[in-house]
């Protein structure tokens, strides 16, 4: 009993909107789509887990996003091309383990702050490709149009929750889920008592950019293109999501019921200011705040 009592009090917040959602989906005031509501809880929830991992680790990514848009412009570009479908979608996994090795090594090696490593590959990703590329928007046949509805959703909902499970496995009952929170609660210390921060960051980037290919092709089979700036929407959504989740930054702390919990409020809290006319003037700032919060106390949110 005390355990729901305390867990319930750590995500007091994500409940508390959770409660408003439902009492006002029950007089008729939110109408939802249960297809759409699903594939935004699992793309959100793959993102804030990667997003979530690195921050355990102790870095702040700024480049996800843009790792999202790269993704789809040389996926769709490949698809133009004559490349099979599933080749491309491998052509985005492999594309993202690079930029999370890339992350890795830029991180311990050279000891460069995350915000500043990954603002700098945010630009260079955005730009790079924008200009490779003959179009910001490469378009293609939709691959959703042949399957019934719902159905892509339901995989990627169904992965998502062998993901969930395998994150929870990892970080708790793996060495280098153990090194993850290490390197959060003092890199230099970890190093000292011998451990291959290097070899352990990348892998940990490579792991969290596995959480950004899937959300990114699944954005990319479901729109039929590619885009400079497809990810761009979901920059501090996903990181309002880690902050709500109760991820602590530079102290190792966190959990995967967390990461589940963030995404989910985020999603609910952004389609009750949809419904309310209200997104585009305030959505950005709730999350600044929510994000300015988190930063300005340095540690655990009590959600």
């Amino acid at each position: 009993m005390r355990k729901i009592k305390h867990f319930l009090w750590d995500y007091k917040i994500s409940f508390f909107v959770m409660c408003i959602f439902l009492m006002g989906c029950m007089k008729g005031t939110y109408q939802m789509n249960l297809t759409f509501l699903l594939r935004q809880i699992t793309y959100l929830t793959f993102l804030t887990i990667g997003a979530s991992i690195e921050m355990m680790s102790g870095d702040f990514d700024l480049a996800f996003a843009a790792q999202i848009s790269a993704s789809t412009v040389t996926a769709a570009y490949l698809i133009t091309l004559g490349v099979p479908i599933w080749a491309a979608c491998g052509a985005i996994v492999v594309l993202n383990a690079l930029l999370g090795c890339l992350k890795g090594i830029l991180l311990t090696r050279y000891r460069m702050p995350s915000i500043i490593v990954t603002l700098a590959l945010q630009v260079i990703l955005l730009n790079l490709f924008s200009g490779i590329f003959p179009e910001d928007k490469i378009n293609f046949l939709k691959i959703y149009r042949y399957f019934g509805s719902g159905v892509m959703e339901y995989v990627f909902g169904g992965l998502l929750i062998l993901s969930v499970l395998g994150v929870f496995f990892f970080l708790n009952y793996t060495y280098y889920g153990k090194y993850c929170r290490m390197l959060g609660e003092n890199m230099v210390l970890a190093e000292k008592s011998g451990l291959n921060i290097q070899a352990v960051s990348m892998i940990i980037h490579m792991a969290s950019s596995l959480f950004f290919s899937i959300p990114a092709i699944g954005i990319m089979l479901y729109t039929g293109s590619g885009n400079s700036y497809m990810g761009a929407n979901y920059l501090y959504k996903v990181l309002a999501a880690v902050c709500l989740g109760g991820i602590g930054y530079r102290n190792g702390k966190g959990k995967v019921s967390g990461m589940v919990i963030g995404a989910v409020t985020m999603v609910v809290l952004l389609m009750m200011l949809t419904s309310g006319g209200y997104l585009k003037r305030f959505e950005i700032i709730i999350e600044g705040i929510i994000i300015l919060f988190f930063l300005g106390t340095g540690k655990k949110v009590k959600t």
